[in-house]
């Protein structure tokens, strides 16, 4: 039996979704929106989850929100890894419309 859905997986890593590619996550807003919609339709009733944010980022969250992505979940997933907490600038996987919020910033959804 299915419970959930999971749509997409770490989409804020770089090394699940190209942000260099898609840097303002349009592409990605629009993919996660469209498969949420036609996943409604077969089955309205099935919870949707944006996958595990990682590194957990209260910054990304506003950033899929402004593109409407949050209307179509029911949850979203994180990945508290120790290590993604805090990346810095130089990091690889750092993007510099998602950085890191301080602790006292991070949602809990």
């Amino acid at each position: 039996m299915i419970e959930a859905l999971k749509l997409w997986n770490e989409p804020n890593d770089l090394s699940h979704w190209d942000f260099h590619l898609d840097p303002t996550w349009r592409e990605f807003s629009q993919m996660t929106c469209l498969a949420a919609a036609a996943v409604r339709q077969l089955c309205p009733e099935l919870p949707l989850i944006l996958g595990g944010m990682s590194p957990i980022d209260s910054n990304f969250i506003s950033l899929i929100k402004s593109h409407g992505v949050l209307e179509h979940l029911d949850a979203v997933a994180v990945h508290g890894f120790s290590l993604d907490w805090v990346l810095p600038p130089q990091h690889p996987n750092h993007h510099p419309s998602c950085a890191n919020a301080a602790p006292s910033q991070r949602l809990v959804l």
